[in-house]
C-alpha cells in the first residue's frame, strides 16, 4: 500500500498498479491540482483519502480503466513524436 501525497507517488502507484491513497499536502506548495487532474483521467477518484471507505478492502483496486488510458496516452505519445521526427511506421 502506498501513501502519499505525492503526484509521481500517485503516478508510479498507477504505472506499477499498487493499491495507493493520496493525502493531500499540508503546509508547503500543494501539488493537489495536479493530483487531482491525474485522479479524474484515471477514474481512480476513490484513492483520494477523503473517498476512502474504510470499511472496504481498499487493497483492492480496479485498474482496468487506468489500464486502457494509459494505453491511449501511450499511443498518442508515440504518433506525436513520430510525427514531430517524420518518421514512417514499421511494419
Amino acid at each position: 500500500m502506498i501513501c502519499t501525497d505525492s503526484f509521481h507517488g500517485a503516478v508510479f502507484s498507477i504505472l506499477f498498479e499498487k493499491p495507493f491513497i493520496v493525502y493531500e499536502r499540508k503546509g508547503k506548495v500543494s501539488m493537489y491540482s495536479r493530483i487531482n487532474t491525474l485522479l479524474n483521467k484515471f477514474n481512480l477518484n476513490t484513492r483520494r483519502a477523503e473517498n476512502i471507505s474504510w470499511d472496504v478492502d481498499f487493497f483492492n483496486v480496479d485498474f482496468s480503466y487506468a489500464r486502457k488510458v494509459l494505453k491511449n496516452e501511450r499511443e498518442k505519445s508515440i504518433n506525436y513524436l513520430r510525427d514531430a521526427l517524420n518518421l514512417e511506421e514499421k511494419s
